[in-house]
């Protein structure tokens, strides 16, 4: 999820999926993931399966949006889940998003949900407008919960790197603290050198 001028990036992706239809893309709100052509793998997807999913339940959400939901394979979960909390997937580009916006400027009312979750999302926003980002989460909700890479990614589209900022776990915090005072570094997972995740737990509450 990235800037206005990123449509065209994604859009290669997508059209390469084959899931930009003339009939609109995914079916239903919640529909079927479309099958991913092997070269772009799981590029777009937000699904963080059965480990992510118990622990942003165990903090007891009543809706949630999320944000760079990709295919809403993460809403998909929590729907099967808990059919009755009040979801809304948010991205720049993805079909099967219940609203196309960018991070930065999501159309919906103040503290319209309870908590808001991005899945790798963060590390393709560009650095000027992370706080941006960060800015719009608190006015939409008072609880954050953010998956971000710390490395870089060896996907390039048009020798354009697609991870475009690629900050240490300190600087993520410091940002997520000017605006959730309450946020802590809730996972940090380490694989070889080019796989490293922190999680971003936030409150602003009072």
């Amino acid at each position: 999820m990235n800037s206005g001028r990123d449509f065209k990036k994604y859009d290669k992706i997508y059209k390469k999926q084959g899931i930009l239809t003339k009939k609109g893309g995914l079916k239903g709100r919640y529909g079927a993931i479309p099958k991913l052509d092997k070269k772009w793998d799981r590029y777009g997807h937000s699904c963080e399966g059965q480990p992510q999913l118990n622990d942003v339940m165990n903090l007891k959400p009543n809706s949630m949006i999320d944000v760079g939901c990709g295919y809403n394979e993460f809403l998909n979960l929590v729907h099967a889940q808990e059919p009755n909390i009040i979801l809304a997937g948010v991205d720049i580009a993805c079909p099967g998003a219940d609203i196309l916006a960018p991070a930065h400027d999501i159309p919906v009312d103040d503290k319209q949900y309870d908590m808001l979750v991005s899945f790798d999302c963060m590390e393709h926003i560009p650095e000027e407008e992370v706080e941006l980002a960060f800015k719009e989460f608190s006015r939409i909700s008072n609880r954050i919960y953010l998956k971000i890479a710390l490395a870089h990614s060896p996907t390039r589209i048009d020798d354009e790197p697609v991870h475009v900022c690629v900050k240490s776990k300190e600087w993520w915090l410091d940002v997520s603290k000017r605006y959730f005072p309450n946020s802590a570094i809730r996972q940090h997972s380490r694989k070889a050198r080019l796989w490293e995740n922190i999680i971003i737990y936030g409150d602003n509450s009072e």
